[in-house]
Formats: structure tokens, sequence, C-alpha cells
């Protein structure tokens, strides 16, 4: 969220009101990759790419409402 303020100058609204979520109110909750990576899966660097995928939905938001 601080990535997508920095970039926007807009301020997340958090409501617990709000829609309920799959993973709202899990203390944490993770995936054990083990067996897929045995079969020869390769998991990618989230860092290596999800900061470009925000800024394309950024651009895309920002262009149809300037």
């Amino acid at each position: 969220m601080k990535y997508i303020t920095e970039r926007t100058g807009k301020e997340a609204v958090l409501s617990e009101d709000g829609e309920k979520a799959p993973y709202n109110c899990e203390p944490e909750y993770s995936i054990n990759t083990n067996r897929a990576e045995k079969l020869g899966f390769k998991f990618s660097n989230l860092k290596d790419w999800i900061y470009e995928l925000i800024d394309y939905y950024i651009e895309s938001v920002t262009a149809i409402n300037p």
C-alpha cells in the first residue's frame, strides 16, 4: 500500500465494515511449495515483477480517470 500511495498520492481506505475477502481474519497465510519444486516448477521472485505490474494498473486507471 505504501508503494501505491507514493505512486498515486492517494491514501488507501480501510474499513472493518468492508466486503469480506477469503483471507480476512487469518493471522497469516502461506503455501508449502516443496512438492511443486520437486516436480520441477520454478517460482519467480515477486519483487522482480510486482512493481511493474502495479505501475501498469495505476497507469490504466489514471488513463480512464485522470
